[in-house]
């Protein structure tokens, strides 16, 4: 079973692969792409945290805890 940090990651990268990281970054309300990159790239070196799942939620107009399901379409 996958753990929180995989799922939310997971979820991110599924994001991106119709938003780009600038404008989730924009929406999310972070300076710049290159934090989603360091939490959702080939090499991650940050993790999602609580925070960040539902900053990037509320940003996205996200449904509260959507980071934490494993999704099966977007």
């Amino acid at each position: 079973m996958a753990t929180m940090i995989e799922i939310r990651r997971e979820n991110l990268r599924r994001l991106l692969e119709s938003v780009s990281s600038t404008e989730v970054a924009r929406q999310a309300g972070y300076s710049g792409p290159s934090y989603i990159s360091q939490m959702a790239g080939p090499n991650p070196t940050k993790d999602i945290t609580e925070k960040s799942a539902r900053r990037l939620e509320t940003g996205l107009g996200l449904p509260a805890y959507w980071m934490d399901r494993e999704q099966d379409t977007y």
